[in-house]
């Protein structure tokens, strides 16, 4: 009797240990067959990158709250304010102070304040301040990439690249309002805010919302396109004279001849095309040209700019720069003086000989170092 238990018993205790080690050993087992998951090690980049994140409205203070004063409210305001400019989309430029510390300017559209322009030291552009950092702007409000932007009847997704979020972040207020900060690629500071409605702000980054009816629609209505070519290439020259003062190891100079000779190889282009691109690059411009889309950006090569130089008859020395399209001049001096590729040339030690033209919504830029010792007689200079 005790014998069969004994047996009993130890058969229990065996089977006991089979199970035990069959439940243990299975995610072990199984284990084997999964991959090692890899450790990343890497360090993140510090740079701003996009987020789904919704972005929140600030307080609006100092210039931001301009946008959507009456023009006669903001004149009263600023009775010292000089009408200058008329802009490609029908901003009307009024400028006011003209110096380092005090310059800022202020854009009416339809009667009522659209845009702000700021880039003295001094102005009130609070909580921001010129000469700021990434990194300074990312403690007073995160950098946010999605924007949903409401106006007229439709809703417009704003979505920022890396680099839109690195060098011209966009901050909402909470008067409808929104600041564009313009940040120097080289030296990594803020140089210049730009306040918008949210009109301004669509047109300004029309690529980013795949739409180009606004526009289209201001682009029909200029009735008269050597006035806003004239007021473009006065605008360009009034804040290239500010910025370059900055770097006050050198200066700038329009020469009327390198203008004129800027005039001939744009117009000899806009004329004919051929003269200066060839095969699919001339089929990619004429059908820019034909669609009604005004939004989609074209610049030359090497090879193509050196035709252009060629029909004006321009220094082969010079560097000679074309944009397409151009709606804004105070973004576009901004994108040129602060981008990393022209900031060099930009701040050379030299002063640089300037030809500038505008044909509608093209531009040609030509810099050209002066020679030692050469009068600037035929020459005006930028900052006078």
């Amino acid at each position: 009797m005790m014998k069969n238990l004994g047996k009993r018993v130890a058969a229990f205790l065996l089977c006991l240990i089979v199970v035990t080690i069959g439940i243990y050993s299975k995610p072990v087992l199984s284990s084997r067959n999964k991959p090692v998951r890899d450790i990343d090690y890497s360090i993140n980049d510090l740079r701003v990158k996009p987020t789904s994140i919704p972005y929140h409205e600030l307080n609006s203070t100092g210039l931001s709250r301009l946008i959507g004063m009456t023009e006669k409210e903001v004149l009263a305001k600023f009775p010292e304010a000089k009408k200058k400019w008329t802009s490609t989309l029908g901003v009307q430029w009024y400028v006011v102070g003209t110096d380092l510390k005090n310059a800022f300017e202020f854009g009416i559209k339809d009667h009522v304040v659209s845009d702000v322009f700021a880039i003295g030291t001094d102005i009130d552009t609070e909580p921001f301040k010129i000469g700021m950092t990434l990194a300074d702007i990312s403690e007073i409000t995160t950098v946010f990439s999605n924007f949903t932007v409401e106006y007229g009847d439709q809703s417009y997704q704003l979505e920022l690249t890396e680099e839109d979020m690195n060098y011209r972040p966009i901050v909402a207020f909470n008067n409808n309002s929104f600041a564009n900060l313009h940040i120097n690629q080289e030296t990594g500071e803020l140089i210049a805010v730009r306040y918008l409605d949210k009109r301004s702000l669509l047109e300004m980054f029309a690529n980013q919302v795949m739409n180009s009816s606004l526009i289209n629609d201001e682009l029909e209505l200029i009735g008269n396109w050597d006035l806003v070519d004239r007021d473009n290439l006065e605008h360009f020259k009034y804040l290239m004279r500010l910025l370059s003062q900055r770097d006050k190891h050198h200066s700038f100079y329009e020469v009327s001849a390198m203008s004129h000779q800027a005039d001939v190889s744009l117009d000899s282009f806009v004329t004919d095309p051929s003269k200066v691109l060839k095969g699919s690059r001339l089929e990619a411009w004429k059908n820019i040209e034909k669609q009604e889309d005004a939004i989609e950006s074209f610049s030359f090569n090497p090879d193509e700019t050196k035709k252009i130089t060629e029909l004006g008859n321009l220094d082969k020395k010079s560097s000679v720069y074309f944009y397409y399209p151009i709606f804004d001049v105070p973004s576009l001096i901004v994108s040129f003086y602060g981008n990393r590729f022209y900031h060099e040339q930009l701040v050379s030690e030299h002063s640089q000989k300037m030809g500038v033209s505008f044909n509608k919504t093209k531009l040609l830029v030509v810099l050209s170092p002066e020679e030692k010792n050469k009068a600037t007689t035929e020459s005006s200079e930028i900052n006078e």
